[in-house]
């Protein structure tokens, strides 16, 4: 069947999603049976004469709406809606980094999954919270259908903090979220739902990028650098394709851990007014740092420069509604699609906020909140009223609780000193195992490390080989939006102790250094037969 395969390069629709559209009828219609397994990427974009980027984004998208299982060196698999799961596992690519448990064996060294230790959570501390929650005379009305908006004491308690720390204007609302991927989703909804241009950090993490591919964005990839987002890039980017939204991790950045400095932040917030794009700034990970100093948010920065968007709106700390058909003066905006998307959300927000306890405190309660004018996060509320109602108030409650009780802070601080044990030893053991002429970034906090090895090693090729030998990681590839670096790879660090990160990276050093030599080995001797 995928030998009948015609993609049309010069149709509208870009040529991932005619491949996605052709595999997922396919699937519907049994052509594709389940359990099928499907051509490597390679192999099907040497087949039909496409990039093997194409091929990896059709395979992520649909991985994301629950019809291909793919893991590394295992291969893609086609699952049928109502069938049991071919035994292989589910990769990140579609995921909010899921657990694999089961998947692989138990003694496997997981560098693959960004998440925190569950050996450090705080169990007895959170089940006293959970059951002074459960006991409190508020117990019944937190087990009621609640707002939209969210427990109305977390939202308070976080935009008093915010606004304490800057981070939020009197003009700003807050919206809970199921953890920050649904924020996306949400402000894909909102603001992105026409075509528009969406400019996002490459590598990035796929759950970001998917995210606006699904919802028919057209996503720019931008080079990160040291320092985070390349901004002559960025520049030129706003010039080519008079973007609607930038959406930058500020600080330690997935995949890379790069973090922006304050004159960066600054200069992208300057750039993304003149073009009237809005910045969508994903902090998740800033809680994390183990040492250094703090950055001021895109969003504190955009409050002591003052809002252009606001002065001009009109918006005052009283009006909630919609501000309809006023656009920056600064708006250069020529798709199509981004007038009508602004007649129906009224004036666009000048940078929003995200965050989230995942990465501090439990991911598995899925909390998470989005801070901008309360225009906008009114127009969010409405979408995600159409999705969900509103995010478990149990789980809003018991963090409120949990935060405010001490025990949050506590935490955070056992987790800061696990964590920056953990770092100094990846990057002790990626300085002392792998390859010579090996490259990885030195963050001051977060989860993860981008390694890039020596060329012509491929990280996606030698994936299967670390897995066999009990050690797995994400290659490069999985982070790519418009560029793949088949030699970088993502080591996350946070859940691993330090033994087992050592060990870890002494069998990748070893895989890596073998094959390393066997292919400059390989080189040498091609050299030598040419000059016979």
């Amino acid at each position: 069947m995928l030998k009948t395969i015609q993609l049309d390069p010069y149709s509208g629709t870009p040529l991932y999603r005619q491949l996605c559209a052709h595999l997922r009828a396919a699937i519907e219609s049994g052509a594709l049976p389940h359990g099928t397994r499907l051509p490597a990427t390679r192999e099907l974009a040497a087949q039909l004469g496409v990039n093997r980027a194409t091929i990896s984004a059709a395979y992520e998208n649909l991985e994301s709406e629950g019809l291909l299982n793919g893991h590394v060196g295992r291969g893609t698999f086609v699952i049928c809606p109502g069938a049991a799961a071919p035994p292989t596992a589910s990769s990140e690519l579609a995921s909010n980094d899921l657990s694999l448990a089961g998947t692989q064996p138990d003694s496997t060294i997981r560098f693959e999954v960004s998440r925190p230790a569950e050996l450090l959570f705080p169990l007895d501390e959170f089940r006293a919270t959970v059951d002074e929650v459960i006991h409190s005379d508020e117990a019944s009305a937190i087990l009621q259908l609640g707002s939209t908006l969210g427990y109305g004491p977390l939202r308070r308690y976080l935009l008093e903090e915010a606004r304490a720390a800057g981070d939020a204007g009197p003009d700003d609302d807050i919206l809970i979220t199921n953890g920050c991927q649904q924020a996306f989703d949400l402000i894909q909804r909102v603001l992105a739902s026409n075509g528009e241009t969406i400019l996002l950090e490459d590598p990035v993490y796929a759950g970001l990028r998917n995210v606006f591919q699904r919802g028919g964005a057209r996503v720019i990839g931008l080079p990160v650098g040291k320092d985070g987002l390349d901004l002559g890039a960025l520049a030129r980017a706003i010039e080519t394709y008079t973007p609607r939204l930038m959406v930058v991790t500020s600080t330690f950045q997935n995949p890379t851990g790069a973090t922006m400095p304050a004159q960066a932040r600054r200069e992208l917030l300057r750039l993304a007014r003149a073009a009237g794009a809005v910045v969508i700034e994903n902090d998740l990970y800033a809680d994390l740092r183990y040492s250094g100093v703090a950055v001021p948010t895109i969003k504190k920065l955009s409050q002591v420069a003052g809002s252009p968007y606001a002065a001009s709106s009109g918006i005052t700390s009283g009006d909630s509604g919609m501000v309809s058909g006023v656009r920056s003066a600064g708006d250069h905006a020529t798709e199509a699609g981004s007038a009508h998307a602004f007649e129906t959300i009224g004036q666009p927000p000048d940078t929003i906020l995200l965050r989230s306890f995942s990465k501090i405190a439990f991911p598995g309660l899925r909390v998470g909140w989005a801070i901008g004018p309360k225009h906008f996060i009114a127009r969010l509320a409405e979408a995600k009223q159409a999705c969900d109602l509103h995010t478990d108030q149990l789980s809003q409650a018991v963090l409120l609780r949990f935060a405010q009780s001490g025990r949050l802070a506590a935490h955070r601080a056992k987790s800061l000193a696990a964590g920056a044990e953990r770092l100094r030893t990846t990057l002790a053991a990626c300085a002392e195992f792998l390859p010579e002429g090996t490259t990885v970034t030195r963050p001051e906090g977060g989860m993860n490390v981008w390694v890039r090895l020596p060329e012509p090693l491929d990280a996606g090729e030698l994936a299967s080989r670390a897995e066999r030998e009990g050690v797995s990681y994400l290659p490069g590839k999985y982070f790519a939006v418009s560029r793949v670096e088949s030699n970088a790879l993502r080591l996350s660090f946070a859940g691993l102790p330090p033994d087992q990160i050592r060990q870890g990276l002494r069998i990748l050093g070893r895989i890596f250094s073998a094959e390393l030599a066997r292919l400059r080995s390989k080189h040498r001797g091609e050299a030598a037969s040419a000059l016979v």
